[in-house]
């Protein structure tokens, strides 16, 4: 939404330049309001409150120049008078709410010129709130894949005194659908009390971003942002490498999940580079809302930033593509793995039994050059995964750092993490993946 808050400085009166103008000293104080805040209160949205009126008075000399800054919910809606010695100037003010969390705003009246003092400019706050309302959640975001409806319950409270009742709700934007978490309208709320609104998102062409009205009537009484995610339908087991050696050859699990509501078969599963290769796709029926299992095996053969764009095809069309990035560095450290594979930067734990109990394993990582690093973090990341070392403060010069993992199986299918080391002085983190299926 193109914000309605943005500062904008309107000229009202600029005269031309006469002799002594660096002399000339206005002298302004606030008549109205006498504290320099006007006070709203609460106001729907997208509808301007009452006016209320700003005067100001010069006792000083004349005010060749008078700027006014109208910031946050703040509108000028009429003016009139002038600024000569001892006369006044007024403007009436209302307050506009659009945006879910902005500043209620504030006018600065101004008559520096090129030059500028104290009491030669003056500032008059608001006091206003968006909407009768509160929003529990300004922002709201809901993932889902193509052609699935996810829910989410978003919540608003009335802060009272009066109560409030509530007769529909707008998300203005078809991806988006609302209605009352239980219960039917209209339904009044009572100072202190919730409303909870489900609200649904329905993916088919990408993210989309829009609002959540709450209405009174033909009032907005309560607002929040809304941002629907459509999720890719290929799904790699990270989506950044981080810092990769350069000639290392990296496997990592990659899923490709149907959201169509009948079975598709995977035609191709292809990559935007060479030296990204992924097998065990294509061919594969998926059925609706299941997932297909492959590998992603990536060759470091240049350095420099390197993303993969992963397209998959279906027999029925309506392809989706995932990325997985890296930034291939000169080679300065290993990753060796407790596995049967150790090398290629990822540590598996296998093929486990649900209910089998955790299984713990190893990942080295080996510093080949001179130069200690501090570490400062090692991030663990995915389900049934954890980390049972003690991170260290330094890898050092010539030497390794052996973390030890646990898998704890958990539901059927594919599990996949990440173990990364956060190193000052090479740039970023430097991950081993890792990997397991469960029975």
């Amino acid at each position: 939404m193109q914000s309605r808050y943005l500062a904008t400085v309107l000229a009202l009166a600029t005269l031309a330049a006469l002799p002594g103008l660096a002399e000339a000293r206005p002298d302004l104080s606030v008549v109205t309001p006498v504290n320099r805040r006007l006070s709203f209160g609460r106001v729907p949205f997208d509808v301007p409150s009452a006016p209320q009126r700003i005067v100001i008075r010069n006792d000083g000399d004349f005010a060749r120049v008078v700027d006014l800054g109208v910031f946050g919910t703040a509108q000028i809606v009429g003016s009139g008078g002038s600024l000569a010695t001892g006369e006044e100037q007024f403007w009436d003010v209302v307050c506009l709410p659009v945006e879910v969390v902005a500043p209620s705003g504030f006018v600065d009246i101004d008559t520096c010129g090129v030059s500028c003092e104290d009491d030669w400019r003056v500032s008059v706050d608001l006091d206003c709130v968006g909407g009768l309302l509160d929003a529990l959640e300004a922002s709201v975001f809901i993932g889902a894949y193509q052609h699935e409806t996810v829910q989410q319950v978003v919540g608003f409270s009335n802060p009272g005194p009066d109560p409030v009742t509530i007769t529909g709700f707008a998300p203005h934007d078809p991806a988006f659908s609302a209605v009352l978490a239980s219960g039917s309208l209209p339904v009044t709320l009572a100072a202190g009390e919730r409303l909870d609104v489900a609200v649904r998102f329905t993916a088919s062409g990408g993210d989309v971003t829009s609002v959540l009205d709450v209405l009174a009537g033909t009032s907005i009484v309560g607002r929040s942002d809304l941002s629907g995610l459509q999720r890719s339908q290929v799904d790699p087991a990270a989506t950044d490498l981080g810092l990769v050696p350069l000639g290392t050859v990296y496997t990592m699990p990659v899923s490709v999940r149907s959201s169509f509501p009948t079975a598709r078969t995977i035609t191709a599963m292809s990559s935007s580079r060479a030296d990204c290769v992924i097998t065990g796709l294509v061919g594969t029926v998926v059925p609706p809302g299941g997932f297909a299992h492959g590998v992603l095996t990536r060759t470091s053969a240049t350095l420099g930033d390197r993303t993969c764009v992963l397209t998959v095809a279906f027999d029925q069309g309506q392809g989706d593509q995932g990325r997985v990035a890296a930034q291939v560095v000169p080679a300065t450290f290993t990753i060796t793995a407790d596995d049967a594979t150790p090398d290629d930067g990822r540590l598996d734990f296998g093929t486990r039994t649900v209910g089998s109990g955790a299984i713990d394993r190893t990942v080295t990582f080996t510093n080949l050059s001179s130069v200690a690093y501090p570490v400062f973090d090692c991030s663990r990341g995915g389900d049934g995964f954890a980390l049972v070392s003690v991170c260290p403060s330094e890898w050092p010069a010539h030497g390794s750092i052996t973390l030890t993992m646990r898998f704890t199986p958990g539901a059927v299918g594919q599990a996949s993490g990440a173990i990364s080391l956060g190193v000052i002085g090479l740039g970023g983190h430097t991950t081993a993946w890792l990997s397991a299926e469960v029975v």
